[in-house]
């Protein structure tokens, strides 16, 4: 019997009871994964970081990643147009409170799932302005990008045509000079010889 004292003082106690107490900690992990009432207070921290800006939520002191990524950065009327919805889901939440003190779990929970559905909404409101702007940014870029070609291309033809109009001059002022040339007749024409005399 000392022989079984022993190997539940060495293996069972030191294996076993950690892995009871750790099923009971993800048991208690996994029910506030599915309590609407902690993932919509989650959806309010995460708009009220994006409020916050991320010079206040940088990374840690200690310089190591903590393992959360920093919300992106968000406009400002983004934020305020979900500022109804956001007010909204801290009610319901403060409602669900009071209904829990209550004791009245029933509309707790119908109040906790109100607050995660006007959290989640604010957060998609919040998306799908911060889309359409980046949205209109990228318009706004081609539209400038296509005004500079066109642009371009107007002084490319423009350089073209005087090119084509210089060359004309130059080809007229050639022939020009040309028929000066055949004119005047040869070159040693009027030239005195060698002897005083004219040809």
């Amino acid at each position: 019997m000392s022989a079984l004292r022993r190997w539940i003082a060495r293996v069972a106690v030191p294996f076993v009871v950690p892995f009871v107490l750790g099923g009971l900690t993800w048991v208690a992990w996994a029910a506030n994964g599915d309590n609407p009432a902690v993932q919509a207070q989650q959806v309010l921290a995460e708009l009220e970081a994006m409020r916050a800006g991320p010079a206040l939520s940088g990374p840690p002191a200690d310089g190591g990643a903590d393992g959360v990524a920093a919300p992106a950065p968000v406009s400002m009327p983004a934020l305020d147009a979900a500022a109804h919805a956001i007010g909204e889901s801290k009610k319901a939440l403060s409602r669900a409170g009071e209904l829990r003190n209550v004791g009245d779990v029933a509309r707790a929970e119908v109040a906790e799932d109100a607050a995660l559905e006007w959290a989640l909404a604010a957060r998609d409101l919040v998306k799908g302005i911060e889309l359409e702007r980046k949205a209109d940014e990228q318009a706004a870029a081609a539209t400038s990008a296509s005004s500079k070609a066109t642009r371009a291309r107007t002084l490319l033809e423009e350089s073209i045509a005087k090119r084509a109009k210089l060359q004309q001059e130059l080809d007229a002022l050639d022939k020009e000079a040309e028929a000066r040339a055949l004119d005047a007749g040869p070159a040693d024409a009027g030239k005195p010889n060698k002897k005083g005399g004219a040809k």
